[in-house]
């Protein structure tokens, strides 16, 4: 518990917890839009994340090598982090006439640079000052955290949606084209409900982590590996 109880690496767990969250659940319900609305086949949905993945690696590594000593962990947490929300945030406003490059694109552009901002300092803050015996278990609880925030955020997430999709169905269940729009309106309550939590990520954050600058360690692009996986 003395690894997990350190104000910095409690709130880089955290914040690695949050963006599993919201980056899973971006995944999951652009992906029922881009299949089931839009037509998209499997393989094409998942080129289609692909700017989302880029711009998640190329933020990992410009935070962890070049923002972080310049501007400190605790700003590039809550900077990434409402910067993710803001990319969630945008994909309430697509519909079933919108295109993949002007309505989801520049969504997917956004939160990807967020979450890379996210992963940098965290890996960088779940390391620092640890005990040389104890770096195994710090390292590997980033990965925890963020698959345990995967798990939660899926589950939650997902339940909203249907719960949602479900209630607009009801109102109109004689059409067909009600099918898409409940759909869809079971998405955009759910990318607002992602849009939350991660901006109640950033707010918790930004209260937990101490406020001093950090020096990134040798070889911090493994921070861009992290994030990845």
């Amino acid at each position: 518990m003395r690894v997990v109880l350190d104000r910095n690496r409690g709130g880089a767990y955290l914040m690695v917890a949050v963006a599993g969250i919201g980056m899973f659940g971006v995944f999951l319900f652009l992906t029922y839009h881009l299949q089931l609305v839009l037509g998209f086949t499997p393989l094409a949905t998942g080129l289609a994340f692909l700017p989302l993945v880029v711009m998640l690696v190329v933020g990992a590594i410009l935070a962890g090598s070049a923002l972080l000593p310049r501007w400190g962990a605790r700003t590039l947490a809550v900077a990434g982090l409402v910067v993710a929300a803001s990319g969630a945030a945008s994909f309430t406003f697509i519909d079933s006439g919108s295109a993949y490059a002007s309505a989801i694109l520049p969504g997917l552009v956004v939160a990807g640079t967020g979450f890379g901002l996210i992963f940098g300092p965290a890996m960088n803050l779940a390391t620092l000052g640890v005990r040389p015996d104890d770096s195994g278990a710090a390292s590997a609880m980033v990965n925890a955290a963020q698959q345990l925030g995967a798990a939660f955020g899926t589950a939650l997430l997902n339940t909203i949606a249907v719960s949602a999709t479900a209630a607009h169905r009801a109102a109109d269940p004689e059409t067909t084209d009600s099918a898409v729009q409940s759909l869809i309106h079971g998405n955009t309550v759910a990318y607002w409900a992602t849009s939350a939590i991660l901006l109640s990520g950033a707010l918790v954050c930004g209260m937990l982590i101490r406020p001093r600058r950090v020096t990134p360690p040798a070889g911090s692009s493994d921070s861009a590996a992290v994030a990845s996986s």
